[in-house]
């Protein structure tokens, strides 16, 4: 599918009563102005050329022939353009009206498409299927005809007007099933003092719904007043969300904005049942667009900004189900490797707020700080200051002479900052963990999050491994920003606790496996190692829950990341991501049970989450970045 994008356009031509000449060369116009703007499909209303409200004037002849001379003119006038148009006009056939969308591209009038419910001018289009002669050639003709498309490879549309998308007899679940992605939806409903906010909402609603992209185009100025106006309202939207809009009151007539089929597909199931309707497919050659993106790609993709109470149902979801796993395994304490640093405090949060749901005392939860080489007075200390104001256990274990006694065993010169310095005391701590539980009847509390777990930046059998991990699906930015909004929630009630989480939240992030420096600060910042959190955390959710390449990964962080990381700096952390994350599989395919909080999951349970071979390479994602 490449990159997965295609541009589309919604327009809102003013029509000429009477006079469908001048409303085709307004069309044409749009149609050119759109492909100059890198469009690859323009929508436009309902009954485009003859415009919407002509009444009974559509059952003259000189009115229906017209407008099939019309539709062959935009054909030949639209010729060359590199873009496919879906037009409205009534059409005859067989001694019926029909109100009829024509799917043109390079000159052929490819298929027409009729309104599915009847309104009293026009007959419905239901079990018509067949063709019709029209402009010379024979022309597919009914409701059920889908467009399957060349670029992007495997991307299909279809047309269905307004009231049949918003009617109870919808049958865009079956087009979804027979593998649409984009509903071109044309209108000719009146504008009121409401205005489109009413419809826009129901159309979002829908996408959302079916995973789809949807583009809606009203008719527009120009129609007959005599009873209403028409407005001309454009949307674009995609699954949900609101790629863009407008209407003609406003000045413009065109809206366009790029729909990510990767990103409508990757929402859907797997695996769907059959439609029950047979529809005829209709290929078409378009070409590859050079699309220049307007849309941006959210930085904070896993929770909108602003979206607070998102972020504290996150620490809900975690604390119920921490709540759950302590009384499914009968355990009475949860034990928790407690650092001053960002992991460990959100986990702490979801514990004492587990005791909350569970009714039970916070002293249940054992806070066990563990300092060593790497340890910094600044964490210690928070850590000591957190624990007590959330009014947990706390226990210190020093852990120097352990693992230097461990290091000396195995002949480690016990100096020499290496992995094996490292990892032993990581996995010194899970020991005592582990320990500490068994000896006072409870489970350890995994502290590990989703951006360490793609990165494999956690020691194997060490930090990597809990009896329940609270915080598996959490991402660092999205951790950083749900601790932040606790702490203002709760800082009318525990200011003690408030101040040293604020505290926390500005302590760079840090295994704190290396002695500090001679100021006895932190001296092994992880982003200095892996690169930015921001851009990982990013490439995380595209690669993952829609399967983006590297380089379209790489072109939308440049997008959105432009005003903090250079180009380099991009790519350079790209290369980081995709290497360790298939190195680091292995990890992922033995982690520790935890909740799904987020769409994305590395559970090697089946079905659960993301699952790969451990010995796969990333020889073919690195290439395509060398390209």
């Amino acid at each position: 599918m490449k990159d997965g994008f295609l541009k589309v356009c919604t327009a809102s031509p003013t029509v000429t009563l009477g006079d469908i000449g001048a409303t085709l060369k307004e069309c044409v116009s749009l149609a050119n102005e759109a492909t100059l703007g890198g469009g690859g499909v323009i929508l436009f209303p309902q009954l485009t050329l003859t415009s919407a409200t002509l009444g009974d004037l559509y059952f003259q002849s000189v009115i229906t022939d017209a407008a099939m001379r019309a539709l062959g003119e935009y054909a030949d006038l639209t010729r060359e353009l590199d873009i496919i148009s879906v037009i409205g006009l009534p059409v005859r056939r067989a001694g019926n009206l029909y109100s009829c969308m024509a799917v043109v591209s390079s000159g052929r009038v490819l298929a027409l498409i009729p309104k599915r419910i009847s309104d009293g001018v026009f007959s419905s289009g239901v079990g018509v299927s067949d063709s019709i002669t029209a402009l010379g050639y024979e022309i597919p003709f009914g409701c059920d005809l889908l467009i399957d498309l060349a670029y992007p490879e495997g991307a299909s549309l279809t047309v269905a007007f307004a009231d049949e998308v918003l009617s109870c007899e919808s049958t865009l679940a079956d087009a979804v099933k027979a593998g649409v992605g984009l509903v071109l939806c044309p209108d000719a409903s009146p504008v009121s003092c409401l205005g489109s906010a009413p419809r826009a909402q129901l159309l979002l609603a829908e996408s959302r719904r079916l995973s789809i992209a949807l583009a809606y185009s009203c008719t527009s100025l120009g129609e007959s007043g005599t009873d209403a106006l028409y407005s001309g309202d454009r949307l674009i939207c995609e699954c949900g969300e609101r790629l863009c809009g407008g209407d003609a009151l406003s000045g413009v007539k065109l809206s366009s904005s790029e729909v990510d089929f990767e990103i409508i597909y990757g929402k859907r199931p797997r695996s769907v049942t059959p439609p029950r309707i047979s529809y005829t497919r209709i290929g078409v050659n378009n070409r590859k667009q050079d699309v220049v993106l307007t849309r941006k790609y959210p930085k904070l993709p896993y929770v909108g900004e602003g979206d607070t109470e998102a972020l504290l149902r996150t620490v809900k979801i975690q604390a119920n189900a921490l709540a759950g796993r302590v009384q499914r395994s009968h355990s009475r304490t949860m034990v928790i490797g407690i650092s001053g640093g960002l992991d460990s405090t959100l986990a702490l949060i979801a514990a004492v707020e587990a005791c909350d749901v569970l009714g039970i005392s916070r002293d249940s939860v054992i806070a066990l700080t563990m300092p060593c080489f790497g340890t910094s007075k600044k964490t210690r200390g928070n850590a000591e200051l957190l624990c007590e104001a959330l009014g947990v256990t706390l226990k210190t274990v020093d852990i120097r002479n352990a693992v230097l006694g461990h290091l000396s065993d195995i002949g480690h010169d016990t100096v020499t900052p290496d992995a094996t310095f490292e990892n032993a005391q990581a996995r010194e701590r899970t020991q005592i963990l582990m320990d500490t539980a068994n000896m006072c009847g409870g489970i350890v509390v995994g502290t590990g999050d989703l951006s360490e777990l793609a990165l494999g930046f956690c020691t194997y059998n060490g930090d990597h491994m809990s009896m329940y991990s609270v915080n598996a699906s959490l991402p660092k930015t999205l951790m950083r920003r749900i601790v932040g909004e606790y702490a203002e929630r709760i800082k009318s009630v525990n200011e003690p606790a408030y101040r040293v989480l604020t505290d926390i939240l500005e302590t760079p992030i840090s295994p704190e496996l290396l002695p500090p420096d001679k100021a006895g600060d932190i001296a092994q910042c992880t982003e200095d190692i892996v690169g930015p959190y921001a851009l990982h955390d990013f490439f995380i959710y595209y690669f993952i829950k829609y399967g983006f390449s590297p380089r379209k990964l790489l072109r939308i962080a440049r997008d959105s990341f432009a005003d903090e990381y250079t180009e380099d700096e991009i790519k350079r952390t790209l290369i980081v991501f995709v290497r360790r994350f298939f190195s680091s599989q292995f990890k992922r395919s033995c982690a520790p049970d935890g909740p799904a909080v987020t769409e994305i999951s590395f559970s090697p349970r089946a079905g659960a989450g993301f699952s790969m071979p451990s010995d796969a390479l990333c020889a073919e994602w690195l290439r395509e970045l060398e390209d």
